[in-house]
C-alpha cells in the first residue's frame, strides 16, 4: 500500500521525478506516505490484533520507506503505479484497506487521499509513454460522473459489497479532494 501511495501521491506533486526514492525526498511527500502506512498499521492491529504489534508494524513501516528511498532500486514512479484498473479495485491495496477502515469507524483519509490522487494517475515511462491500459481506463472514466467514477474504477459490480457502501465512500471521498 506505501509504494503505490508514494507513486500517486508524489506524481501528483512532481510529475518530473521518475523514481520513487526522488518522489521521496520532498518531506511532505514522505510524511504523507508515513501517515497513510501508519492508518493502515492501525487497521491491521484492528483486525489481526494477535498477529501484529504496534512496534513490528512501525520497525516494517520505517524499514519500508528506506527501501523506497534508496536510489540504488531505480524503482519508477510509472511501473509502481501503473495497472489502475487491478490497484483501484475494492479488493486491493488502497480501496480494501479503506473499506475495512470503514467498517470499523476508524481514519482512513490519508489512504483515500492516495486513492484521489490515483484516480488521476498519467505517469510515462523512459520512453515518456503512459501504460496504454491505464490511459484508456482514465478516459473510461473521464466521463462518468462522481460516484459512478468510483463504483466503476473499483470494479465494485463484480463485489458482494452492497452499492451504498460504494456511494458512502464516495461521498467521503469528494470531501476530501
Amino acid at each position: 500500500m506505501g509504494h503505490s501511495a508514494t507513486a500517486y501521491l508524489g506524481h501528483i506533486c512532481h510529475p518530473e521525478r521518475l523514481t520513487i526514492a526522488e518522489v521521496l525526498e520532498d518531506e511532505q511527500i514522505c510524511k504523507q506516505v508515513h501517515d497513510a502506512m501508519e492508518q493502515s498499521r492501525d487497521i491491521l492491529l484492528a483486525l489481526h490484533p494477535s498477529v501484529f504489534t504496534k512496534k513490528a508494524l512501525d520497525a516494517h513501516i520505517l524499514d519500508l520507506l528506506k527501501r523506497f528511498s534508496n536510489h540504488a532500486l531505480g524503482d519508477t514512479v510509472h511501473r509502481v503505479g501503473r495497472d489502475l484498473k487491478r490497484k483501484l479495485r475494492y479488493d486491493d491495496r488502497l480501496l480494501g484497506v479503506i473499506i475495512e477502515a470503514e467498517r470499523l469507524g476508524m481514519a482512513w483519509e490519508c489512504i483515500g487521499r492516495a486513492y484521489l490522487k490515483a484516480l488521476c494517475f498519467f505517469a510515462s515511462d523512459s520512453k515518456g509513454e503512459p501504460y496504454p491500459p491505464d490511459a484508456l481506463f482514465l478516459k473510461e472514466l473521464k466521463e462518468c460522473p462522481w460516484p459512478e467514477k468510483l463504483c466503476k474504477a473499483s470494479s465494485w459490480e463484480e463485489s458482494s459489497l452492497e452499492e451504498s457502501l460504494c456511494f458512502t465512500l464516495a461521498e467521503k471521498l469528494q470531501a476530501l479532494s
